[in-house]
């Protein structure tokens, strides 16, 4: 219940779907092109700037083929395996901010 879903503006109809759901979805123009209010464009930035650091840090672990693909190995060492990656992926990340 705590969590939250930062969902794009494909996500219209979760609210209806799921109330139980505390989903947050960008706010978009009417068909009659009325534009958006300061606040509500302010709103849609804070998301996205949320949304797009869960992105990247998918992005990372997609780059290792284990977590993109589909498993095909036994699924008592895909949380091993998953894990490793993470691992992998945190290690990088250190390696980069330590460079800089």
């Amino acid at each position: 219940k705590e969590s939250r879903l930062y969902g794009d503006s494909g996500y219209q109809g979760i609210r209806k779907d799921f109330p139980a759901l505390h989903s947050v979805i960008p706010f978009k123009r009417t068909r009659n092109h009325k534009e958006l209010t300061h606040s509500e464009k302010i709103h849609n930035t804070k998301q996205r700037r949320i949304r797009v650091k869960v992105a990247h840090a998918l992005s990372r672990l997609k780059k290792y083929r284990a977590v993109a693909d589909t498993y095909r190995h036994s699924l008592q060492n895909y949380e091993s395996t998953f894990r490793f990656v993470a691992n992998l992926v945190n290690f990088r990340m250190i390696q980069r901010l330590q460079a800089v």
